[in-house]
């Protein structure tokens, strides 16, 4: 008995791991972004992210079309689509060939805004596209959601640098003890 019951919960593992891996692959994004650029920088920085994509469709090419930022942290600001603009202008690509890949791209840029404290913030962004380049906006149809990009920036704390002004009254603080220590060494006769 408790061999078949062992049997059975085997079994049930097995076919809830083969499910899960059915669903993991049905899920997967069509075009892979690894972002290769640091997500990093100070309050009032901007940091362009660039990253590298592969397409993962064998048989398809892709046009990207549109992109959105469906979750951005408010201390995020000023987001920029540079892979559409770019691609728009001829300056960037606006297509990805069946299995290709591409790498250096310029995907979005973001401003860290002044006065947020250090931290990690984060957001998404969302590639669209199509197969055969007409123009679409996310959620109409034809226009297929290509990869989503789940990132964190991490902000720093802005090093502390002293006024001139701090270090002239620290310097003369230093030399009026030194003259000090000077003067009684010479009233007591320790230097002549």
């Amino acid at each position: 008995m408790k061999t078949k019951n062992c049997r059975l919960g085997i079994f049930a593992v097995a076919l809830c791991s083969v499910f899960a891996c059915i669903a993991a692959t049905a899920q997967a994004d069509t075009v892979g972004i690894t972002v290769t650029s640091p997500l990093s920088g100070l309050p009032g920085d901007t940091l362009t992210v660039t990253g590298d994509l592969t397409n993962s469709d064998p048989s398809n090419a892709y046009y990207f079309v549109a992109d959105e930022f469906p979750s951005l942290d408010p201390a995020l600001i000023n987001p920029n689509d540079l892979i559409i603009t770019n691609a728009a202008f001829g300056f960037g690509p606006a297509s990805l060939d069946p299995a290709g890949s591409l790498s250096g791209v310029d995907l979005f840029t973001l401003q860290i805004a002044s006065g947020v404290l250090p931290g990690s913030y984060g957001g998404v962004f969302q590639l669209y596209g199509d197969t055969d380049g007409s123009n679409c906006s996310p959620g109409s149809s034809g226009c297929l959601l290509l990869s989503t990009l789940d990132f964190t920036v991490n902000v720093a704390s802005p090093v502390a640098t002293p006024e001139p002004g701090t270090i002239l009254l620290v310097c003369s603080g230093l030399a009026g003890l030194w003259l000090i220590k000077l003067h009684k060494s010479i009233s007591l006769g320790r230097l002549s």
